[in-house]
């Protein structure tokens, strides 16, 4: 998918994780919003957001690192349903919509179709990085700026956030 193209459907996402690796790390939740026509939709059908339950052979404990960054406890992971159960659900609801996410080349997308393997599962959803279309944007409003991170796009468009994505579907 082009750069200039414009995606008015798709699904925002997020994932926290209990680190970096793919391989050795789990999902422990997935937060999203179905947006249609440019709008966030705001019916209860059109956010998802499950914490998921490290245990089973999947995933680990939440190492104190990473509990301080997402706040989410392994004992909030404990009374979570499995990925097993989790991921179907979040595969439903995104349906064949386009999902976007903030570094989700690199990392996110990783992270869902390790699941998808764990659980046997195919996934055939296209992905959109929202980091590329930052940084033409920043790269046109501050010429040689070399950070492209979600706090400063944020402000360079005026957004006033409270909470990551994960955390702004239970609280909108």
């Amino acid at each position: 998918m082009s750069i200039n193209e414009t995606i008015k459907d798709f699904v925002a996402f997020d994932l926290e994780t209990t680190g970096f690796s793919r391989e050795f790390d789990g999902i422990t939740q997935i937060g999203a919003i179905r947006v249609k026509d440019g709008k966030i939709m705001a019916g209860e059908k059109d956010r998802f957001n499950k914490l998921v339950y490290q245990g089973n052979g999947y995933g680990r404990r939440i190492p104190p690192d990473v509990v301080a960054l997402t706040g989410i406890t392994n004992e909030m992971v404990s009374r979570a349903d499995p990925i097993e159960k989790v991921l179907p659900e979040f595969l439903e609801f995104a349906g064949d919509d386009i999902l976007v996410g903030y570094n989700c080349d690199r990392f996110d997308s990783s992270f869902l179709y390790a699941a998808c393997n764990h659980c046997g599962i195919t996934m055939n959803n296209r992905f959109v990085d929202g980091v590329y279309l930052a940084k033409k944007y920043i790269r046109y409003k501050m010429p040689g700026c070399l950070k492209y991170n979600l706090g400063l796009i944020t402000d360079l468009l005026g957004l006033k956030t409270r909470r990551r994505i994960t955390r702004i579907t239970t609280h909108t």
